[in-house]
């Protein structure tokens, strides 16, 4: 029988090679990341590291799988998303992501490596997919990130995003942008995550006019198995709206032995108003 990460890799060398025949795009935010207004840059949980940081991937020598299923309130629309993780290849690690929209679909794909036992580096590559080539074209762009453990109770990471950017991309709100994505521990069962962002120019120079936001969000665990969650972010070009947002999420997390559920609730206040539903389902080894 073949290992699980074996599997997980052929399945990554699979999605590389045929997501030019795929069909339909957006960012999606996991219920975890929902639920803290779309901070925990510097600490995604398993699969989340598609989209929110890519180095994370080599600090999870896990294997895993994830799906999810995101729902606007009034039928507005919905998003479902496939992932998984191989965190325990002894040459790099990484993960893929596939999400289907109403109108759009992406696939995320990463790669990482450990520098040293608290350093990680990485790369992603964003390839996005719509069904009416006459408002937005096909397009892909890239990220560079690098994770950091300072120090027991910080850990940091610096997220590159959306190096190669096109008018589709401007389209759906995917600037060229930089992320410092913040964890610290206050105590065993409190985290807080501080992620502010702001724009960048081509030069990787932040922005004459600089566009700043941030999302930030509390994690609290009970009986180290249970999570409450809730957060806010400010200025941020949510894939919902395709705008900069204000706004804010909660939620509930159970992670148990190779298996982990999640839900949040969020809701974005300007400009416009939303109400979503998220769910999430991991299994993992």
């Amino acid at each position: 029988m073949q290992k699980p990460h074996g599997i997980a890799v052929k399945l990554l060398i699979f999605l590389l090679f045929t997501w030019s025949l795929l069909a339909h795009s957006n960012e999606f935010r996991s219920p975890r990341s929902a639920s803290l207004g779309g901070a925990g840059h510097a600490n995604p949980l398993l699969n989340e590291a598609a989209y929110q940081n890519p180095s994370f991937a080599s600090m999870l020598p896990v294997y895993s799988w994830s799906a999810n299923f995101k729902a606007l309130a009034e039928n507005r629309g919905r998003a479902y998303n496939l992932s998984v993780l191989d965190g325990r290849s002894d040459l790099f690690q990484a993960v893929a992501a596939y999400t289907v929209r109403d109108e759009y679909s992406s696939l995320h794909l990463g790669v990482s490596k450990k520098l040293a036992p608290t350093l990680s580096v990485g790369v992603g590559g964003k390839f996005f997919f719509t069904k009416n080539s006459s408002a937005v074209q096909n397009f892909r762009t890239i990220n560079a990130s690098a994770t950091m453990q300072i120090f027991d109770r910080l850990q940091a990471a610096l997220i590159l995003d959306n190096l190669a950017t096109s008018s589709p991309a401007v389209d759906l709100a995917l600037e060229r942008q930089a992320i410092l994505g913040t964890k610290i521990r206050a105590s065993e069962h409190l985290v807080f995550y501080f992620d502010p962002r702001a724009s960048l120019t081509k030069d990787l120079n932040i922005s004459e006019s600089p566009n700043w936001g941030y999302e930030t969000g509390a994690e609290i665990s009970v009986f180290k198995d249970f999570y409450f969650r809730l957060g806010k972010f400010r200025n941020i070009s949510h894939p919902d709206v395709r705008k900069k947002s204000d706004g804010f999420g909660y939620g509930i997390g159970w992670v148990a032995p190779r298996i982990s559920l999640d839900f949040a609730v969020e809701r974005i206040q300007m400009p416009l108003d939303r109400l979503t539903y998220n769910w999430g389902f991991t299994l993992y080894f």
